[in-house]
């Protein structure tokens, strides 16, 4: 038993013995009340346990064979035979399955290699409960431990229900490369070892935290070897997500830098012990204290002395990242040590597809607010990269699209609800919009017209309503490219200049949504102008100016006054009718619907990515598949824009 005030603990040990191989050995013993530590006796005796393999996940396994850059064509016809769960005997089958497939041994020997390798070190190890615990080892019983079992950091993992896991990460060295591992126990009995994937599992370092927030898994890590992250993940063996929390500035860290073990938890937030290394090779300790709480976050663009300008203008401290979108090493360099990307740097066809295809293939996550549907198009053959690497890329998150977007998610689930179905035809109807364009609107439309110079195809994909719904092809719909008088709601209408990319993404989001709305929806956009003669006169108005086209247009970088932006709002309908019923919502929001509002809709569009779709698989997306009511809960939350339904 123990007096009032002890604590019994177990210790792990990196035991080293011949050779320089290491292993992994426990101690156990009591700290007193006083703060005294004492180790109990250990035993003259050492087993090393039974090893036996495990069943092993398919997708875990191809998954961590790419992350490996080992997935071919031969390992994939070895993958093709296999069930999921497969055994090593399965395995083993499938490999002397290529012989017959008429795949010569030269050819197909180190594919073989390969595999037994990483299957190999998923496997599980006992002992007998009657032994002492300081006579157990775990002893490197596999190839790609052969020369030591590494650094093992354990922590007693607290899971949602109180259930209690001993998690502990290592590394496993071949004596030619390493492995980050993880081993799982209840009872230090039996020990389940798993491989580590995903792009932040790498190099040494990872340390699990003891129990998860916000629904994540959370670890430290160094996958870059240079930098302390802070990474999350919905699944223990797969880390992709990872945030820089600390980067070598001292002397005493300048040649390394790394953490210590799991952080403790405290009042006060999460205290982190960190090592550093000098240029002397002299170790030396630090400590961090985190609250994940608070949202980590840094500003990135090609000249960081403009970057300090607007901090200093702002009364703002934050880090800088220069990203220069001409510079692919720069690209890598950012946005490998973020989970979210969010960009306005457009136009994007000329600065943002290098942008994109990155964050694909690193897992970031990505918002923008792109409304160049051509571009957008194109950007879709990065849907396979960024499906595999969890990469949630969601375009459109400004005014376009994000009002029309949610405006029609929000009336088909009150039609569902209200009515049973959805409603094959909305109108939306621009009710008032107080605002400016912008430079870059006007830029992204010059660059969209000189690429219909270029790419033939362009004008197809820009004049098709459904060219963003991923070859799906519905009824036809109305231009509004004309001045028209609208029966539903008895007024004319003027052509919505944002309307042609407004409807795409409508359509896409029906798509992505397995069609909730109907495959038959017809779907359109114009601005209201009022009734009678005055109506018809305001009308023709409107659709005889283009504000983007003229001498005036302004530049790149010019914008609405301050006081301006303050002014403006913005307010649209979207009415849903059929043959017996008929229903109206409404989006409204104060501020520039360009600048004010739209900086808000990204800014919460970037934080509801990350912190409210931990359950989203990668893919490129519009906001209502992607985020749909989380999204709408955190924009009327934060006042930026509101949803009601109205009497019609």
């Amino acid at each position: 038993g123990l007096d009032a005030g002890e604590v019994r603990f177990i210790l792990s040990l990196r035991a080293i013995g011949e050779g320089h191989i290491s292993s992994i050995e426990f101690r156990t013993g009591v700290i007193a009340a006083d703060a005294s530590v004492e180790l109990d006796p250990a035993s003259r005796y050492a087993v090393t346990g039974d090893r036996a393999p495990h069943a092993y996940d398919k997708g875990f396994f191809t998954t961590k064979l790419d992350d490996l850059a080992m997935l071919n064509d031969v390992e994939e016809r070895v993958l093709a035979r296999l069930g999921d769960p497969f055994t090593m005997a399965e395995l083993e089958a499938a490999i002397a399955g290529l012989e017959r497939d008429g795949f010569e041994r030269s050819i197909s020997g180190e594919t073989t290699r390969l595999l037994h390798w990483l299957a190999s070190s998923n496997y599980r190890t006992s002992f007998p409960s009657s032994i002492d615990i300081s006579e157990r080892v775990l002893f490197p019983a596999v190839p790609t431990e052969s020369r030591g079992m590494e650094d093992a950091r354990f922590v007693r993992f607290v899971g949602d229900g109180g259930e209690v896991t001993y998690f502990a990460t290592y590394t496993a060295f071949d004596g030619h490369q390493i492995l980050p591992q993880l081993l799982e126990t209840d009872d230090f009995t039996e020990f389940r070892v798993a491989t580590l994937t995903g792009r932040a599992a790498h190099d040494k370092g990872m340390a699990i935290f003891p129990r998860r927030i916000d629904g994540n898994y959370v670890a430290l890590g160094r996958h870059d070897n240079v930098n302390n992250f802070v990474m999350t993940s919905t699944d223990i063996r797969v880390w992709r997500d990872a945030t820089v929390i600390q980067e070598p500035k001292r002397p005493w860290e300048l040649m390394k830098l790394g953490n210590c073990g799991s952080p403790l938890e405290t009042d006060a937030g999460w205290l982190v012990i960190t090592h550093g290394v000098g240029p002397f090779r002299q170790y030396a300790l630090g400590a961090l204290l985190l609250d994940l709480k608070e949202l980590n976050w840094a500003v990135a663009g090609r000249n960081k002395s403009k970057l300090e300008e607007v901090l200093a203008e702002m009364k703002i401290e934050a880090p800088i990242e220069v990203l220069d979108s001409s510079d692919l090493a720069s690209i890598h360099d950012a946005i490998s040590k973020t989970n979210v990307l969010i960009t306005t740097v457009g136009p994007y066809q000329l600065y943002g597809s290098d942008i994109v295809k990155k964050c694909a293939e690193l897992g970031v996550h990505y918002v923008d607010l792109s409304g160049e549907p051509g571009w957008m198009h194109y950007m879709q053959e990065h849907q396979s990269v960024a499906k595999e690497s969890g990469a949630r890329i969601v375009h459109s998150c400004g005014f376009d699209s994000i009002p029309s977007d949610l405006g029609v998610f929000f009336l088909q689930q009150k039609a569902m609800e209200k009515y049973g179905s959805p409603f094959s035809k909305v109108k939306c109807g621009v009710r008032s919009m107080v605002g400016e364009f912008s430079g870059g609107t006007a830029a992204s439309l010059n660059a969209t017209l000189q690429s219909i110079r270029k790419d033939p195809n362009m004008i197809n994909i820009l004049m098709n309503p459904f060219s963003l719904a991923e070859g799906f092809e519905g009824p036809a719909q109305p231009d509004g490219n004309a001045v028209v008088y609208d029966e539903d709601f008895n007024q004319w209408m003027a052509p919505f200049i944002m309307a042609p990319i407004n409807t795409k993404n409508v359509h896409r989001s029906n798509k992505l949504l397995s069609h909730l709305y109907g495959k038959d929806l017809i779907y359109s956009e114009m601005m209201m102008a009022g009734d009678g003669d005055k109506g018809k006169e305001t009308a023709d108005f409107i659709a005889s100016v283009n504000p983007l086209m003229g001498e005036n247009v302004p530049k790149p970088g010019e914008g609405p006054s301050k006081e301006s932006r303050e002014a403006g709002s913005y307010d649209l309908v979207f009415l849903g009718v059929d043959e017996t019923n008929k229903m109206q919502v409404a989006v409204k929001g104060n501020l520039d619907p360009g600048y004010g509002s739209t900086s808000k809709m990204i800014a919460e569009s970037g934080i509801c990515l990350l912190e409210d779709c931990a359950d989203l698989p990668g893919g490129i997306y519009t906001t209502a598949p992607a985020m749909g009511n989380k999204l709408i809960a955190r924009l009327e939350a934060h006042d930026v824009m509101h949803f009601t339904e109205e009497t019609v």
